[in-house]
């Protein structure tokens, strides 16, 4: 079954975007959404993979490496063949 509406019923949903001429560093912005909260996410990947998270302070522990590690799989993806990431992010990842 396809997703249905913007909240996932379990996980983390990841969804950012940059601008199509800047970077590296490229920076992204976007949300990062689970059943119980929705944040608001700047984040920075530079040329070498470092990924930089931005989250409101009353953002849960653990939600900045969450969103870390879906940013660096999809620069790592990019990187092997030889791109820039991608434009758009959007995925989602069980709990943990």
């Amino acid at each position: 079954m396809g997703i249905v509406g913007d909240v996932p019923e379990r996980g983390l949903r990841v969804t950012v975007e940059r601008e199509r001429s800047a970077g590296p560093p490229w920076v992204y912005r976007g949300e990062a959404v689970t059943p119980t909260l929705r944040r608001a996410i700047t984040a920075s990947i530079s040329e070498s993979g470092e990924v930089a998270i931005e989250l409101p302070a009353d953002s849960p522990p653990g939600l900045d490496k969450r969103v870390r590690l879906v940013l660096r799989a999809a620069w790592k993806h990019a990187s092997a063949d030889g791109t820039p990431p991608p434009l758009r992010i959007a995925r989602w990842r069980a709990s943990e």
